[in-house]
């Protein structure tokens, strides 16, 4: 019953989303695996861009748990800035979601902030990160999108070294009669003391800037 719910689901999914499949892509290489998804390196085959697939099953989960999934593609494709990872496309296929995105070359700040061996970054390179990404907060508040989740590991450099912000899976789409999101989501040590009321991106972006800097986690 639960399959059966699950494929109902993906069949509502796939009347929304776009025609691709995977016979589009040709898989480069395996980058990681989450919680809940593996991610790929993907080349596409009409122009042979280099991208990102998000592959998330969606069998074995709640009604509830299903929409919380489906939720980053709908976050993902009400943004669109330079400083936020951008959004290709979604299907469904063997009862998985995947989302198709950009691929940021360059990695991510973490990695970055770990090859300075306990050196910290520049106050010019700090600055031109925490601007970029400010920029990038600017866009998603302004279409009602709390990220919600700010760190290091989802802060994303391209190859040409622009700063992205990514991993919108705990980002939350505020009604237009709300200013809060009021469920305690994200890593604790970048949580604000507001648990993630309308102030929280920013606050975790300061925590952010202290980790970069330092290279220690605020408040340890």
């Amino acid at each position: 019953c639960r399959l059966a719910d699950a494929r109902r689901s993906c069949a509502n999914l796939r009347d929304a989303m776009s025609t691709l499949s995977m016979s589009d892509f040709e898989v480069v290489s395996f980058l990681g695996k989450g919680t809940t998804a593996s991610v790929y390196k993907v080349r596409r085959r009409a122009d042979g861009a280099l991208l990102v697939v998000k592959a998330i099953m969606l069998t074995g989960y709640s009604e509830v748990q299903r929409r919380e999934i489906i939720n980053e593609v709908t976050v993902m494709s009400r943004a669109s800035h330079p400083n936020v990872i951008a959004y290709e496309g979604s299907f469904v296929e063997r009862d998985t979601l995947h989302i198709v995105m950009e691929l940021a070359g360059g990695g991510d700040l973490a990695h970055l902030i770990k090859a300075q061996a306990g050196v910290p970054l520049g106050e010019e390179q700090i600055w031109s990160v925490v601007v970029q990404v400010s920029e990038g907060l600017q866009h998603l508040h302004e279409r009602r999108i709390l990220h919600r989740d700010i760190k290091a590991m989802n802060i994303f450099t391209d190859a040409r070294g622009a700063v992205k912000i990514g991993d919108l899976g705990l980002a939350r789409l505020l009604p237009a009669h709300s200013s809060h999101a009021r469920t305690g989501v994200g890593t604790p040590l970048y949580f604000s003391p507001e648990m993630c009321e309308e102030r929280c991106d920013a606050i975790a972006l300061h925590a952010g800037t202290a980790r970069a800097a330092p290279d220690a986690p605020p408040l340890a």
